[in-house]
């Protein structure tokens, strides 16, 4: 079997994959990687980075906001949570 390419929308090209949620969460590009912070409502204590040392290729969150992806040429980081707050 080849190899497939999946385009993603979002990211290097300032597609569509959100960089906010609905109940304020948003994610920045860092000097690391990306950074995924908490509403400024709640303990900022559940922002969290997530580092990457190669290009990032997209970075955002799903369109149900649940799901937050940075996708780098070597690997992909994917986390999600139970509900919108």
């Amino acid at each position: 079997m080849g190899r497939a390419w999946a385009p993603l929308p979002g990211g290097l090209g300032r597609g569509g994959i959100a960089w906010a949620t609905p109940d304020g969460w948003r994610v920045t590009l860092g000097a690391n990687g990306v950074v995924v912070h908490a509403p400024e409502d709640q303990d900022s204590r559940l922002s969290f980075a997530i580092d990457e040392s190669e290009e990032l290729r997209a970075w955002g969150f799903s369109p149900d906001g649940l799901t937050v992806l940075a996708a780098a040429s070597p690997g992909l980081a994917i986390y999600r949570r139970h509900h919108l707050d």
